[in-house]
């Protein structure tokens, strides 16, 4: 059996000691083989724990008392503050929401100057300059053998001394951070190691058209449109939109703005403090109702194409039943349907031992390291055990980029607008009312039988977020005369970002979307 070849001497003292690291862990190596049967045997083990009673019931009651004693000093740091006539903790986070907002409102109002500007150029019949494009950043390889040799040897000291140092402070600020996530605390060695530096994620060029508090309506616009049906994305409120514009070549909005759609997406930001009070109704009916309305005005369309990305798959499909006016089409990719098959995340959320309640009355805002706590226990060991694929290829300098960019996403979540999570967590979670009909927004209940607009359910057939059986139901709870199950053989992120989107994934749901959308007039 052939293994895998050792670390060539060309490569940095780093670099070939990660790699070492990689072999030494094959799956095809000897020692490999032990650590395979150890990660396994830690991966049972783990599971049987999270998935226990005794745990479940522990966890259950220390997370209770935890937020009920932040509950308790919240009140007490408050009322000390207006006794001192100080300005309160709540204050000083509001007043940095609107700081926030302003420069984004300012960024919108510029954008839509540029628009009137390009249109009085149009006018006057004198187009604009056309802007030369900006590079984008590339993925630097570190200096060769040959050209390291040429360099004086003091120069070779200064930049070892100085790379050290910056992985020093790389490290020591993750320390200081303690984040739950790995890719803070490994990324700097990788990045010395490989040469290779902060990859171009969302680099297809896009405008803000429309700010509302920390949501933003962002616009693709096709370099030839085709389709005067619009898309419009609604993706998940607990990770950030630009996976769906991850890589240069691995985008699927750079892929559908090729095939000549006019794309939107909404970017729904950091959550503040004016988002805790955020509801379902407000959500829809609000900042959804809005966005739509802005994507037909822009777009000089009369109806569009809603597509939702897992728990924004969940809110397309509520928004379309509450408000079915201008959704010509409705894409639902790796959405929630059937909470009671949601497999460890049902376990996890029921009423029996998470209470949701004092979670929401302690922070306001549900807080990153709460949600990414939850991730890290669903797959302990494989968060960890996955870098290891990366020592072993680090001198590959593509597949180092797109593994960075993927950890890079996956430790920037942000907070989840607390009354929003409440009511998820309730009726969805733990008393599935979703596919009953019986989920209530704005006094009413959320009925998918309304929906009757041309439906794509989208099914990662290797999904552990959205189990594909939390998908399977909803043909059979619309009345959509035209409503298509397609799976497809990747992941959860991997409909988005994987290799296989560009050839096995993405034309095949653009096409669906075309046969469906107006065409452009000539």
């Amino acid at each position: 059996m052939s293994h895998p070849e050792r670390p060539p001497p060309s490569l940095g003292l780093l670099a070939r000691g990660l790699k070492l690291l990689g072999h030494l862990t094959h799956p095809d190596t000897r020692t490999g083989k032990v650590f395979t049967r150890a990660e396994a045997g830690l991966t049972r083990a783990a599971a049987k724990v999270t998935e226990s009673p005794a745990y479940l019931r522990v966890s259950g009651s220390l997370m209770r008392q935890g937020f009920n004693a932040r509950i308790r000093r919240n009140g007490l740091v408050e009322g000390a503050l207006r006794t001192l006539r100080l300005p309160t903790t709540s204050e000083v986070e509001n007043l940095r929401d609107q700081l926030r907002r302003m420069n984004d409102q300012v960024e919108a109002l510029g954008t839509q100057l540029e628009l009137v500007v390009d249109l009085l150029h149009r006018q006057e019949g004198a187009e604009p300059e056309p802007e030369s494009p900006s590079p984008r950043p590339r993925s630097a390889r570190p200096p060769s053998a040959a050209a390291d040799m040429t360099a004086s040897t003091p120069q070779r000291l200064r930049s070892f001394v100085t790379g050290q140092v910056e992985l020093t402070r790389a490290v020591a600020h993750a320390l200081k951070s303690r984040p739950f996530n790995p890719y803070p605390y490994l990324k700097p060695f990788i990045e010395r190691a490989s040469g290779v530096r902060e990859p171009p994620i969302s680099a297809t060029p896009h405008t803000v058209v429309y700010t509302r508090g920390s949501m933003r309506l962002l616009r693709y616009a096709a370099p030839r449109r085709r389709h005067r049906t619009p898309i419009l994305f609604v993706y998940s409120l607990i990770n950030r939109w630009y996976i769906l514009d991850f890589l240069p070549g691995r985008s699927l909005i750079e892929h559908l703005t090729r095939e000549g759609y006019d794309v939107y997406a909404i970017d729904w930001g950091v959550p503040g403090q004016d988002e805790e009070r955020l509801t379902w109704d407000d959500l829809l009916g609000g900042l959804i109702q809005t966005a739509v309305r802005w994507t037909l005005r822009v777009s000089k369309s009369r109806d569009l194409t809603l597509y939702g990305y897992c728990m924004g798959g969940t809110m397309a499909l509520a928004y379309t039943s509450l408000y079915p006016e201008g959704i010509r089409n409705l894409v639902a990719q790796a959405t929630p349907v059937d909470f009671s098959k949601g497999g460890l995340y049902t376990l996890w959320t029921s009423a029996n031992h998470f209470d949701v309640d004092s979670l929401v009355d302690a922070y306001g805002n549900v807080p990153t390291p709460v949600l990414e706590s939850g991730f890290l226990m669903a797959a302990p060991v494989q968060r960890l055990t996955r870098w290891l694929e990366v020592c072993r290829r680090i001198d590959d300098p593509e597949f180092v980029t797109t593994f960075l960019a993927m950890e890079r996403w996956g430790a920037d979540p942000v907070p989840f607008p607390g009354e929003v999570y409440r009511q998820y967590i309730k009726d969805c979670y733990q008393q599935n009312l979703f596919p009953q009909g019986l989920m209530e927004v704005g006094g009413e209940r959320v009925d998918l039988r309304r929906i009757q607009c041309a439906i794509l359910n989208v099914i990662a057939e290797h999904d552990t977020i959205a189990l594909p059986a939390m998908s399977e139901p909803l043909p059979s709870l619309v009345s959509s005369k035209d409503c298509e199950t397609r799976r497809y053989p990747v992941g959860h992120i991997g409909l988005s970002a994987s290799s296989k989107g560009a050839t096995k994934v993405w034309p095949s749901i653009s096409a669906w979307i075309g046969a469906r959308s107006k065409p452009m007039e000539p």
